[in-house]
């Protein structure tokens, strides 16, 4: 199926694309979180009085602690990372695109390809003309200045002969005595 550059512009959404509203690079980077928490988690020490909860106390966890995380208290540490990637999966999922497949996604950079390749060989075409263009220009300015240097020669000559006939003049005007009156 072919398509011209006219429906594949039109089909497509802008190279800059705005992201939904609550999904941010930072929303979404879950490793510093993850490793805060894992710290925390091989900080605990059974044999540590503070941080153990005694026998069948409810633990009592502070999601904004830093200090030694028990095991049974991990889901509840990490359930924040976890809402916010459901919630960045969901604002993905409506971003627009989102539905193409990978074939898709390579056809069109096949067709992006391709019209980079057209335009490669029209930039090429352009400066081939280009350069023409120059190598006649300079030959046009060659043959400007050769003309301009054959009128001064020209002149040059004509001065000369002008020269020559006035002195030749003066050679017969003082030969045949005319000079005198």
């Amino acid at each position: 199926m072919a398509t011209t550059p006219s429906q594949v512009t039109s089909s497509r959404v802008p190279s800059t694309m705005i992201l939904p509203e609550g999904l941010t690079a930072d929303s979404i980077n879950t490793i510093p979180v993850l490793c805060e928490t894992l710290s925390r988690l091989q900080n605990f020490s059974p044999s540590n009085p503070s941080a153990a909860s005694p026998p069948g106390a409810t633990p009592s966890f502070n999601a904004n602690s830093n200090g030694p995380l028990n095991i049974k208290d991990i889901y509840a540490a990490t359930d924040g990372i976890k809402h916010k990637l459901q919630k960045a999966r969901v604002s993905v999922k409506g971003m627009p695109d989102m539905h193409r497949t990978i074939e898709d996604q390579e056809e069109e950079i096949r067709e992006c390809e391709e019209k980079i390749g057209q335009q490669k060989e029209v930039l090429n075409l352009l400066m081939k003309v280009g350069l023409n263009m120059k190598k006649e220009r300079e030959v046009l300015e060659i043959k400007w200045k050769l003309e301009r240097l054959d009128s001064q020669e020209k002149k040059e000559r004509k001065k000369e002969r002008k020269k020559e006939r006035k002195k030749e003049r003066n050679k017969h005007y003082f030969r045949n005595g005319e000079h005198t009156s």
